[in-house]
């Protein structure tokens, strides 16, 4: 680009940086994450988090390939979900060079629709199920949202149910 137009490098990188945060933040732009996780300025009930959970898991089982297991982690498996809190969502993908781009893909339609529902919504897709224990605490028992083969009931010694999840948070 700089050699067909001639542009000064100071400008050519300014054009860079700026593409490349447009680029970023039309494709990680959460509202619900920027209202409600930090600028704290709506505030969330029990059910919207819930809803919005069984709704992933009602796309994860028409959207199946290549994906193993979806779970959420955080406050909300800690019993610790509050109006303001987000959800931690991390996608364990099945093995396979187009089975990244199926779980990213899966991902990013999720993370739409969080934002168009106003769920302040953080992802994360994994490989195997040592990436997820290294991300998250042992006191975050990982919420079933989607798991057909079982893999974090094997993996984990303690699960939740959507339904226990709810019970355990009491806020309303």
């Amino acid at each position: 680009l700089l050699s067909l137009t001639h542009i000064n490098i100071f400008f050519a990188v300014l054009f860079s940086f700026l593409l490349s945060y447009f680029l970023n933040y039309y494709f990680h732009f959460n509202y619900g994450t920027i209202m409600v996780h930090y600028l704290r300025v709506q505030e969330l009930k029990k059910e919207d988090y819930f809803s919005f959970i069984s709704l992933l898991s009602e796309e994860a089982k028409k959207h199946p390939k290549g994906i193993l297991a979806i779970s959420a982690y955080g406050s909300i498996s800690r019993g610790m979900l509050l109006a303001r809190s987000d959800i931690d969502v991390t996608l364990l993908r099945e093995k396979g060079l187009l089975n990244i781009f199926y779980a990213i893909i899966f991902m990013e339609k999720m993370r739409r629709l969080a934002s168009k529902n106003r769920i302040p919504f953080d992802t994360a897709v994994a490989d195997s199920i040592l990436f997820m224990k290294k991300k998250y605490r042992s006191d975050e028992p990982p919420i079933l949202i989607y798991d057909p083969k079982n893999v974090l009931k094997i993996n984990y010694d303690k699960v939740l149910t959507i339904e226990n999840a709810y019970s355990l948070n009491k806020f309303s």
